[in-house]
């Protein structure tokens, strides 16, 4: 009985000292040292206890590693452990860059594709071409059944100003060649399309909020403002977030100068607010912000600020509901540690932080207090009536599309990958792709039966069986797959609105605007 306890009691003993450790080196606590070294000393003997004396072999890095990230979950759902081998990639993101070839790709039928190249990146200026297949990186094998994304990955990434040298199965040719390609910046756009729906309508889609968030956003207004556009719609619908500064920066562009954006409270009480500090380039024209149960932390910063001060209108579905605010915290081995530090609340005093229970992983989080006034009633800046708590509420909202449409799709979806097929059918027809420019493919671009038999494969009955609306919305969305394939997201985008229901309710409500602003 004593052999089976063990183990448990060492892990607990484990947790408890970690966790005494992490609040010792964390800022502005203070404890004293005695009790610092006593709790050092326990970790250290419970570790060489268990390297020494445990039944099986075991890696106390990993067992270290898993024991943080379950302490911190039991603190909160966004209080998270980052370790060593992942410190990069989440630099990478939150930078906005990272250092590498500059290349989209797949892994298609064992092999590595290239899917698009990067513009003006380091691919782009060696000649590589979408569609190409990788085969050697260096001598190093980059095809075969065992290839995973992290091989190609590590062995493409490197050093700014280093060379690969790359063996490649052209896409067109079908020709061996050999390409040497030098390392650079490329650069990682969370603005993922930007470009008209209409004359005067501008769309913009937003994927994170990382250190070049603002900047990109602040380029798309200006070029959609060259080409005409009058008024915007901000995409943030399966926005996770990301750095709480570029929230404040892109919302500084539809603000007026004083505005309040947000303001943060901390464990002390203290109160820290941002507002909107100069003219930014759209601060008159009409804005609407798409939202959905994926949009999440900075994407509710920015829908709540243009919400509660009458500047926008938030069309979609209720967001996700999480207000808290992270500091992240490297440790001596440079791991890291995310905390939750502070909460945030939006300019009329609504905390959008939903009760942990209603998480999908159900953490009670015994340790925090949360203060998430959900039964509130707050007001706009113009006295429209807000509620608080469980996320942003739109102004409008736009259920889940459940037509026949969408049924069939579902279908569809079911028996095919319509990216794949696409992505196939892109493939087998590279060379009238590579002569047809993005421009005859938005106009003239057909797809004929023989085609959809292809794509569609096992699914072209319930094509067949659909009447000619439904007919229509299968193309375009196949149309999609396809121009994402051969030209890109902006492609693919151009198609996928068309039968957007939360876009055709925006537009719609661009009719209108200013009486939704009144309340």
């Amino acid at each position: 009985m004593k052999k089976l306890w063990a183990p448990i009691i060492i892990g607990f003993s484990v947790s408890i000292g970690i966790f005494i450790g992490l609040i010792l080196d964390f800022p502005n606590v203070d404890f004293k040292t005695s009790r610092s070294s006593v709790n050092k000393r326990k970790v250290e003997q419970i570790l060489s206890f268990i390297n020494r004396e445990y039944v099986n072999q075991v890696d106390t890095d990993s067992l270290l590693d898993l024991t943080i990230s379950d302490l911190l979950y039991r603190l909160d759902p966004h209080s998270t452990y980052i370790p060593l081998d992942e410190v990069a990639s989440n630099d990478e993101s939150i930078r906005g860059s990272f250092d590498g070839i500059g290349i989209e790709f797949r892994i298609f039928k064992d092999t590595l594709t290239v899917v698009q190249v990067i513009p003006e990146g380091p691919s782009a200026k060696a000649g590589l071409k979408a569609g190409d297949r990788i085969l050697f990186a260096d001598g190093i094998p980059l095809f075969g059944e065992d290839i995973s994304s992290t091989d190609i990955i590590q062995n493409l990434k490197g050093k700014r100003g280093t060379e690969v040298e790359l063996e490649l199965l052209t896409a067109i040719q079908k020709e061996k060649s050999f390409l040497k390609i030098k390392r650079d910046k490329v650069p990682l756009k969370s603005v993922r399309v930007s470009f008209l729906l209409d004359s005067a309508t501008a769309y913009i889609k937003l994927d994170r909020f990382a250190e070049t968030s603002g900047e990109e956003i602040k380029n798309a207004l200006a070029s959609s403002m060259k080409e005409g556009a009058r008024r915007f719609v901000l995409d943030l619908r399966d926005n996770p977030g990301g750095l709480l500064f570029a929230a404040n920066e892109i919302s500084d562009e539809f603000l007026e100068q004083g505005s309040l954006i947000v303001y943060t409270k901390d464990r002390q009480g203290r109160l820290d607010s941002s507002f909107a500090t100069k003219n930014g380039l759209a601060e008159n024209l009409p804005l609407i912000i798409l939202v959905n149960e994926g949009s999440a932390s900075a994407s509710e910063i920015v829908a709540a600020a243009i919400q509660d001060n009458d500047r926008g209108l938030i069309i979609g579905r209720r967001t996700f509901g999480k207000g808290l605010v992270q500091e992240e915290i490297e440790l001596g081995d440079g791991s890291r540690v995310r905390l939750t530090t502070q909460t945030y609340y939006t300019p009329s005093g609504r905390s959008i932080q939903k009760p942990f229970e209603d998480y999908d992983h159900a953490s009670k989080a015994p340790f925090m207090n949360l203060d998430s006034n959900t039964d509130s009633v707050f007001y706009s800046k113009g006295g429209r009536e807000l509620k608080g708590g469980g996320g942003v509420n739109p102004d409008k909202m736009v259920a889940f599309d459940t037509s026949l449409v969408m049924a069939r799709l579902y279908e569809i979806s079911l028996l095919e990958n319509l990216n794949n097929q696409a992505f196939s059918f892109v493939d087998q027809n590279r060379l009238q792709f590579d002569t047809l420019s993005i421009e005859e493919f938005y106009a003239a671009f057909e797809l004929d039966k023989a085609a959809i038999e292809v794509i569609l494969e096992d699914a072209v009955d319930i094509y067949s069986d659909s009447n000619p609306a439904v007919q229509k919305v299968i193309r375009n969305r196949m149309k999609a797959f396809i121009g994402m394939a051969a030209y890109g997201d902006e492609a693919f985008f151009k198609y996928y609105l068309m039968d957007d229901s939360t876009v055709k309710t925006a537009m719609e409500a661009f009719k209108d605007f200013n009486h939704y602003l009144i309340p």
